[in-house]
């Protein structure tokens, strides 16, 4: 979930992440995205996720891929070399790497987990959840525009920027 709210990325691109692709800069970590995503056309630069370290620790999502990734790493087969390199595993043996699928419908559950109604929203609403909160803290559209890698803010208004339904679904997201 944290993957999702901080990067605005849609669960194919949070699935594409790859450790070949990533860089850990201390403050901040980078992951490449290797192949085309849905916005991504043939020549274009490929989308890059850059992930803030934060002050709290549990909402850091640098700390939390750091552990992940210790926790994670004696299920990576050294053997296996397409597979041991993708972030998102699967929780059962042979912790093969999540299909899009699998993530969409983990984000759906702790979705449900927070209360949300998942009759109407899913795992893409944390989409426009983390863009709509974001440009009501006062980040500038620029800043959203580039994190959620639009190219125009129409995409933003028209389609992102909600009003947020209640407190209960305020409360759900990342609160300053």
């Amino acid at each position: 979930m944290l993957l999702a709210l901080t990067s605005a990325g849609r669960v194919s691109e949070i699935h594409k992440l790859n450790l070949d692709f990533m860089c850990d800069k201390g403050d901040h970590i980078i992951f490449k995205i290797p192949s085309l995503t849905k916005t991504c056309r043939p020549g274009k630069t490929k989308p890059e996720l850059k992930f803030y370290k934060l002050e709290d620790i549990n909402l850091c999502v640098v700390e939390c891929l750091r552990k992940y990734l210790q926790l994670t790493e004696k299920f990576r087969d050294t053997n296996d070399r397409i597979n041991r390199n993708w972030l998102l595993l699967s929780f059962v043996k042979p912790h093969h790497p999540v299909t899009t699928s699998t993530l969409a419908r983990r984000l759906k559950s702790v979705i449900s987990s927070a209360g949300i109604d998942t009759a109407n929203y899913k795992a893409h609403s944390t989409r426009s959840a983390c863009t709509s909160k974001a440009f009501r803290a006062g980040v500038s559209s620029s800043e959203i525009m580039e994190q959620a890698r639009w190219s125009n803010l129409s995409t933003f208004s028209r389609f992102y920027c909600k009003p947020l339904a209640g407190s209960d679904f305020q409360k759900a997201v990342l609160i300053r």
